[in-house]
């Protein structure tokens, strides 16, 4: 199975989301929407990676890796597990999931990292996805938002 992160957007987003102006590096065809089961945390891994479980120990690696037990059973005839770091941000950033989508047989799982502002702290924001599918090829699609205060 191929895995990779696809493309990234660049989007500027003002305080109490007012307007955003987006710039896309990659236009998708839409593809079928798959059930998914997301988990996001704030303190993961300090480096940045993508990555793909197919089989249950691989899933439970994934999980090893922000320091907790597995939040799901993995079938393998069934799932297809993802991982996303982002290493060390601002304490202002998140990731969020935002769908996931099947386009024969290409898995994509569309995540948002907004960017927040700077307090002086650091995390490393996370996301697992657990799909309720199988592909030959998984990929991400991260759109960035700027948040910009007045």
């Amino acid at each position: 199975m191929k895995h990779r992160v696809l493309g990234i957007g660049v989007g500027a987003v003002a305080f109490l989301t007012i307007g955003m102006m987006g710039l896309a590096l990659k236009v998708a065809q839409a593809g079928e929407d798959v059930g998914y089961s997301k988990f996001t945390g704030s303190s993961g891994p300090a480096e940045e990676g993508f990555f793909v479980a197919d089989d249950p120990e691989s899933w439970h690696r994934l999980w090893s890796r922000v320091g907790k037990s597995a939040k799901a059973t993995f079938n393998p005839a069934k799932h297809t597990g993802v991982a996303v770091f982002l290493g060390p941000r601002p304490d202002g950033d998140r990731l969020r999931v935002r769908k996931v989508q099947d386009d024969d047989g290409r898995l994509e799982v569309k995540l948002t990292h907004k960017h927040g502002t700077e307090s002086g702290e650091t995390i490393t924001p996370w996301a697992i996805v657990l799909i309720k599918g199988k592909g030959t090829e998984v990929v991400a699609d991260i759109r960035h938002e700027i948040t910009e205060r007045p």
